[in-house]
């Protein structure tokens, strides 16, 4: 009669060193997710706007080469390429940024910041904004700041 109280007792350890044994996943490294843009890279000699979000965390939302008619923008997930045809030759020499951009949806975005202090290598962006206006006429305003450098 002992051996059948016992029974359960067996099944369940079989159970649980079975469970402890299962082999890891195949992925190994940690995933970290993050909202925003992937990292950006300028080159040697290259200059750039790079800004993000006022909101907690800061989103990396916003990233330009001088010189560039395009920009990319991280707007409602994902990232959108904007065109200008405004002249961005000689960023650093301006007192403030006011661009239009469109996005391939026809959405028009304008960017507007003021250049704060001098920076190693270029300037702080602050006071900015995106301002993204749908087909309807509807405005989103995103506060944003950053840095404008040169590599």
């Amino acid at each position: 009669m002992r051996v059948f109280s016992l029974l359960p007792l067996v099944f369940l350890l079989v159970f649980l060193v079975s469970c402890a044994t299962v082999p890891p996943t195949k992925s190994s490294k940690p995933q970290i997710e993050h909202d925003g843009l992937a990292a950006q890279e300028l080159s040697v000699g290259e200059c750039g706007i790079f800004l993000w979000t006022l909101s907690t965390p800061p989103v990396f939302s916003f990233f330009q080469k001088q010189e560039s008619s395009e920009a990319k923008l991280f707007l409602e997930d994902s990232q959108t390429i904007l065109t200008t045809l405004a002249n961005t030759q000689n960023l650093k020499d301006l007192a403030n940024i006011d661009i239009s951009y469109l996005t391939p949806a026809g959405k028009t975005v304008k960017l507007k910041a003021q250049f704060g202090e001098e920076l190693t290598g270029g300037r702080r962006i602050h006071s900015g904004a995106l301002h993204v206006q749908d087909t309807h006429g509807w405005q989103k305003i995103i506060p944003v700041s950053g840095v404008y450098v040169c590599r």
